[in-house]
């Protein structure tokens, strides 16, 4: 059996309760890609798997043993974006509230109601609401993964869209690094 054939056999029975691992998409100097189905998630990602010298290059390295903790592996996979990091995730309601009030705090600042330093801090407020939601996208909403923005109906694509690379893993494609 070839090197890949043995690392896809491995990484099948290994991963097989997450990922329904396909096939080989791309090999570099460092790693290898394979297509897998996110079981739980019923989408297309990509699995990044370290070539053998290299992980046991960083696994003698002790701060790269943080990779290999099992909690870090057992969390949904990184997903990332043709959009960067900064991934929309704010829906048309939330965006539109948000620039309501905004607009409301200028009417209360220049019709006298507000002054000081409550118009200056809600003068903040207003600026950080007028540009969350020109960008739809809330900063503030990442660190609790929430999003006010509709899903995609169909099974690829979700809040932030794109792909991990385009091609073959569609809409919505995602990975993660994962050490076997």
């Amino acid at each position: 059996m070839s090197p890949t054939g043995e690392l896809l056999a491995r990484l099948k029975a290994s991963l097989s309760d997450r990922y329904d691992v396909q096939r080989e998409i791309g090999r570099g100097g460092m790693a290898t890609v394979f297509l897998a189905q996110d079981v739980k998630h019923g989408r297309p990602v990509a699995l990044k798997v370290l070539d053998d010298e290299l992980d046991a290059s960083l696994a003698a390295d002790s701060s790269a043993l943080t990779l290999r903790r099992p909690d870090l592996q057992a969390r949904a996979p990184f997903t990332f974006t043709s959009e960067g990091p900064m991934t929309k995730n704010m829906g048309l309601i939330d965006r539109v509230v948000r620039a309501l009030i905004a607009v409301a705090i200028a009417v209360l600042y220049f019709t006298g109601q507000i002054s000081g330093l409550l118009a200056i801090i809600l003068g903040i407020v207003a600026v950080a609401f007028l540009v969350t939601s020109f960008i739809g996208t809330c900063p503030g909403y990442f660190p609790f993964n929430l999003s006010t923005r509709k899903r995609a109906a169909s099974g690829g694509a979700d809040m932030g869209g794109g792909s991990a690379g385009g091609g073959e893993l569609g809409g919505g494609g995602g990975g993660g690094d994962v050490g076997v």
